[in-house]
């Protein structure tokens, strides 16, 4: 979770991964004292744009007085569950028109992201097949009125040996 806040990889708004921050604090350092937080802030880097937001942190902070270690982290993983983003690895890909974009697996299925605009998601419930061959990776879906099946291609995919034979 740290590493994701650190690298940008957890998309939240400023406000949200200032408070994150502020309850990884309070697990890491206790209660909130001004020179023990800068002095943690100063050697740790918790966001990307820390310093801009280090006051916010510190506030947020000192309202967590009291909070157990146990209760901070529960807290830090209640908030990024309920981020739309929490969990969602890109992986570069471009389709049939050879248009760059990003396919996802999250837990209600296949997302395709162009930038991070989600574009389209296939339901696990409405995709018949997974297939991969050389480059090509395709989505079989059951029969509906539109298309049922989507090529992909990315560079970045590999097959097993056991996909070969």
């Amino acid at each position: 979770m740290k590493r994701d806040l650190l690298e940008g990889k957890l998309s939240c708004t400023e406000n949200t991964a200032s408070l994150l921050a502020s309850h990884l604090l309070q697990s890491e350092i206790g209660d909130y004292d001004d020179l023990a937080d800068r002095d943690f802030l100063k050697l740790n880097k918790l966001l990307p744009n820390q310093e801009r937001i280090q006051e916010r942190i510190m506030e947020l902070h000192y309202r967590h007085l009291g909070q157990t270690p146990a209760d901070s982290d529960f807290q830090v993983l209640e908030i990024a569950r309920k981020l739309e983003m929490y969990g969602v690895r890109f992986h570069p890909a471009a389709d049939r028109e050879g248009t760059k974009i990003n396919l996802a697996v999250a837990h209600i299925g296949l997302q395709v992201f162009q930038g991070n605009t989600k574009i389209n998601t296939f339901n696990w419930s409405k995709i018949r097949k997974l297939s991969f061959k050389r480059k090509r990776f395709l989505i079989k879906l059951y029969p509906e009125v539109h298309v049922s099946t989507v090529f992909l291609s990315s560079t970045h995919w590999r097959q097993s040996a056991a996909e070969k034979n």
